[in-house]
């Protein structure tokens, strides 16, 4: 992630530049980690449930639009 935010750094020739590629790439990591958190949680959920009276049927995508913008994960039903 250093390398990354660095190479970011050499490529601008502006502070305005530097903070808008950093806010794509913060953007994009912060996607990346909210998918992992939520098929975290839905796996949680499966381990705990009532296993008489739910029971699991599949495992399907989903996306969701957040204000740091789309985010895909798998999700049990």
């Amino acid at each position: 992630m250093i390398e990354l935010i660095l190479s970011v750094l050499h490529g601008q020739d502006t502070f305005k530049g530097v903070e808008e590629e950093l806010l794509k790439i913060l953007r994009r990591k912060f996607i990346e980690l909210l998918a992992e958190v939520l098929e975290e949680f839905d796996e949680r959920l499966m381990e705990t449930r009532d296993r008489e009276r739910l029971e699991v049927k599949g495992i399907r995508e989903r996306t969701i639009v957040t204000v740091f913008g789309k985010i895909t994960f798998e999700r049990r039903y």
